[in-house]
């Protein structure tokens, strides 16, 4: 078959003209018994029809023929032009409903519905599982929106007289302006119904920009928004707002790569933080606050390289010191100290250095080191400040001093001087200036 082999249209049905007695509708009972030799939709023809008159049969009806070829021509008239076909209850339940694949037209006009299953009795005007929209005038146009950025109104023509008309449809609108936070969206005054993003989330401020068009697929509860389009500027101090549902679970941004199905990683703002979450949404792995601490659950490992610390401290772990791995921290300058006459060191094994000077009073006296250990003192080393002091007079003879340090806690330690010249006994070293040296930890 080819295009130029349609058949000519029925323009008018068959017997258009014929007169009432000329032409009669075919009833779908059997006449057999009320009209004798008159045909039916059950019957046909009646046997009487192909009985010879001469042995009492009745010829078949002109108006008959007439009828029927009406009737018939009536509907091929009506497919020629076009015409549709809308759910018929009646016709639903005398045939016990549609087969699968049937299609017919919306009430209203705006959709043509297409049957499920088969043997469907539902009716696709009520929003019926069993029916889906195949088409609909109301998805095939872009519907400018009025009323303000976040309460945005449309008109559709036809005109739906139920939201649930809408269900399953995906409208195309044209923003009516730049949103600053939630937005609603009322079909021809049916009500204000909530704009959400797929996880029923509301949308935040820039989602949708002025006359850029968006779509949304209405859902029975909400319009959910399957794309959009944004005007990208630089943000300055307004930004493009992300928000969250909840203070719970803050503001997220999800990236997945690589074709993956899950997500590879999230970044999130929780309660004034941005926290780097695990692709299974269970753990923080690090954190930065406002004033700049930067933080991570397993510690900072550098596996190449180096880290470096510019304008501020480097804080690592005492595991990093001495290690044979090249690049681990091995020499940190910034540890506490002190360069005084009395003063306090910071090694990088935790270990701490004090240094201090005095002069004995007794010879026999408690000192306090300069800083207390945080646990305690292991070793005081002391030697006297003057030793060029030792010669006594211009006898030749020298003194002889002695120091011992014990009782050693995390605050002080007890001190002994002792002095001696030969030829006499021992003395109480009072006055002697020392130094002393103390390692604790």
């Amino acid at each position: 078959m080819q295009a130029a082999s349609i058949p000519p249209k029925f323009s008018i049905p068959f017997a258009n003209a014929a007169g009432t007695g000329d032409s009669r509708p075919i009833p779908t009972a059997s006449q057999i018994t009320t009209n004798p030799g008159a045909a039916s939709l059950v019957d046909g023809f009646p046997p009487l029809n192909f009985t010879p008159v001469a042995a009492g049969g009745i010829p078949p009806s002109g108006a008959d023929f007439n009828g029927l070829f009406n009737q018939i021509t009536k509907w091929n008239q009506w497919q020629g032009e076009g015409g549709p076909v809308k759910f018929d209850a009646a016709f639903s339940s005398s045939i016990g409903g549609y087969p699968a694949g049937a299609r017919v037209l919306s009430n209203s006009g705006h959709a043509v519905y297409q049957s499920l299953s088969d043997n469907n009795t539902a009716d696709p005007n009520t929003g019926s599982a069993l029916w889906r929209v195949e088409s609909s005038v109301w998805t095939a146009a872009v519907w400018q929106a009025t009323g303000s950025a976040n309460n945005q109104i449309i008109t559709l023509n036809p005109v739906p007289t139920s939201l649930s008309q809408l269900i399953g449809l995906v409208l195309t609108v044209n923003s009516q302006g730049t949103n600053t936070g939630p937005v609603v969206l009322n079909p021809n005054g049916l009500g204000n119904i909530p704009v959400n993003f797929q996880a029923g989330v509301a949308l935040g401020a820039g989602v949708l920009t002025t006359n850029a068009p968006f779509t949304v697929v209405y859902n029975g509860n909400a319009f959910v928004l399957t794309s959009h389009t944004n005007v990208f500027t630089d943000p300055g101090s307004g930004g493009i707002t992300v928000s969250g549902p909840s203070s719970a679970s803050g503001a997220n941004l999800k990236f997945i790569g690589n074709g993956a199905t899950t997500p590879n990683k999230w970044i999130r703002a929780l309660n004034g933080v941005m926290q780097w979450v695990n692709s299974a949404y269970t753990a923080v792995t690090m954190t930065l606050d406002d004033v700049g601490n930067l933080t991570t659950a397993a510690g900072i490992t550098a596996t190449t390289g180096n880290i470096v610390a510019n304008g501020g401290r480097l804080r690592a772990g005492l595991g990093a010191f001495g290690s044979a791995d090249p690049n681990a921290a091995t020499l940190l300058t910034d540890f506490p100290h002190s360069f005084a006459a009395a003063g306090v060191q910071v090694l990088p094994d935790g270990f701490v250095m004090q240094w201090n000077s005095g002069a004995t009073t007794t010879g026999e006296e408690f000192v306090s080191f300069p800083q207390p250990f945080a646990n305690t003192a292991l070793l005081v080393i002391a030697q006297e400040a003057n030793p060029q002091g030792w010669l006594v007079g211009g006898s030749g003879s020298f003194f002889s001093t002695t120091f011992g340090c014990q009782q050693l806690t995390a605050s002080s330690f007890a001190l002994y001087c002792m002095r001696t010249v030969p030829n006499a006994p021992p003395i109480l070293g009072v006055g002697v200036a020392y130094r002393y040296f103390a390692l604790g930890f």
